[in-house]
């Protein structure tokens, strides 16, 4: 298995083209971008037709059969996206799972989402067997130690140039959050074409920008991002979002927190979360 980051998947394709690969981590911009090189490479080779499944407990296997061995005079080389979701492998799935890879041929590419690779998952057979020869894109959050030197890449990449004022403001508005970053970036490039961008011109734009909602303080408050909560819960006030609105929003999730931490290692571990109306 071959292993690299998001930024050098471009390059890796253009090098050498795989028939399967496998995305690993959160980080929902890592993900979409990944997910656009792999199809838009693809659509040059003329895999035109695209499609998404989301693999849970009510995923029916034999839908993914039938599309996996399809073959017919209007046959299309096939794009085929699996997000796994979590706790979703086990022994009776892990099987179906070897005999639905051993039916893919090169008319189709397949690109499987895992948001965590354990050593369970690793030493699986059907991993073993379907993962042995394709490209694993780590597609995990940048870390905060990291994040500066991330956004410096990513401004040189795009031919941005940023002074160090910019650079920390940039730091304080979007730590956690690189889709808004990178939707901002695309925004002033298209403001300064020159790229060269000073704190005066750009506070504005920042301002007008920078757009939070309850959801977003919640997360920085549980991921323990206090600096970035308490910059969101200065824009909710300037807002007028009511205090109590958001207290409300906070203990839902800390009781939802609460239950799945008490259910984790119980009997009818699903079944006691439906009953809770915390899924299902």
């Amino acid at each position: 298995m071959y292993k690299i980051y998001p930024e050098q998947l471009k390059d890796q394709l253009l090098k050498k083209f795989f028939y399967c690969y496998l995305l690993v981590g959160t980080e929902i911009l890592f993900l979409n971008e990944s997910v656009e090189i792999i199809k838009n490479i693809a659509n040059l080779r003329k895999y035109k037709e695209y499609t998404k499944y989301i693999l849970n407990n009510k995923t029916n296997l034999a839908d993914l059969f039938e599309i996996f061995k399809t073959s017919d005079l209007f046959f299309q080389r096939k794009i085929i996206h699996l997000e796994f979701t979590e706790n979703y492998f086990n022994a009776s799935i892990n099987s179906q799972l070897i005999k639905l890879f051993d039916l893919l041929t090169k008319d189709n590419v397949v690109i499987c989402n895992i948001s965590k690779l354990t050593k369970v998952i690793e030493n699986s057979k059907w991993f073993k067997n379907i993962f042995n020869n394709s490209l694993l894109v780590y597609c995990r959050p940048v870390e905060k130690i990291n994040f500066t030197q991330w956004i410096i890449k990513r401004t040189e990449n795009m031919g941005i140039f940023i002074n160090d004022e910019i650079l920390q403001l940039f730091c304080y508005l979007y730590e956690g959050n690189l889709i808004e970053l990178v939707q901002t970036l695309h925004i002033l490039k298209i403001q300064w074409p020159d790229g060269k961008l000073t704190l005066s011109c750009i506070q504005d734009s920042l301002n007008n920008l920078a757009k939070f909602n309850a959801f977003q303080w919640v997360n920085a408050l549980l991921e323990g991002n206090i600096v970035r909560a308490i910059h969101i819960l200065k824009y909710l006030k300037q807002e007028n979002i009511e205090i109590i609105s958001l207290l409300n929003l906070l203990q839902r999730d800390l009781i939802i927190l609460i239950h799945l931490k008490y259910y984790q290692n119980k009997p009818h571990y699903t079944s006691a979360l439906i009953k809770k109306k915390i899924f299902g």
